[in-house]
């Protein structure tokens, strides 16, 4: 009965380890299976976390490119307005300098010649009047007396 009895407990012995093994392997693949399970999840989210930040990236990728053609126009459309300006400031400046040399050519240029006194102009185109004399009583000396007219040869006065 004795070796009954051991032969029994080492069979319940065995039994006991052989499902205290198989205990073992099913929690050791239900772990694999929730890790596996987990690892699924968070690929799943990674990779639509991935998708989100590519479309994201793309929006942003997008959104440089609009801003530097958005900055390309406006620098283009300054550059222009500062040509303009440049443009117009170089006409004002060569009306300036044509002035200037108009203005200097003027002042460099000879006097125009004088015009007769109206009295002289008198005088001269009296053709036929003979040549005045200077009167001996004359006090000034400006005074010429030709056939009884008198005219001041200084060209402020006529007298007939």
């Amino acid at each position: 009965m004795e070796v009954v009895a051991r032969r029994r407990s080492a069979e319940a012995q065995a039994a006991l380890a052989s499902e205290a093994h198989a205990a073992a392997m099913a929690a050791e693949q239900g772990r694999r299976a929730q890790r596996e399970h987990e690892w699924r999840a968070s690929s799943c989210a990674l990779a639509a976390s991935i998708a989100d930040l590519d479309a994201e990236l793309q929006e942003a990728v997008e959104g440089g490119r609009r801003l530097l053609a958005t900055t390309r126009r406006r620098a283009a459309q300054m550059l222009a307005a500062k040509d303009a300006a440049l443009a117009k400031g170089d006409a004002q400046l060569a009306r300036l300098r044509a002035t200037d040399a108009a203005a200097a050519a003027a002042i460099a240029a000879p006097a125009p010649a004088p015009t007769p006194a109206p009295a002289l102009a008198l005088a001269h185109t009296h053709a036929c009047a003979p040549a005045p004399t200077l009167a001996p009583d004359s006090e000034d000396g400006l005074t010429a007396r030709t056939d009884g007219l008198t005219a001041r040869t200084d060209g402020l006065t006529a007298r007939t």
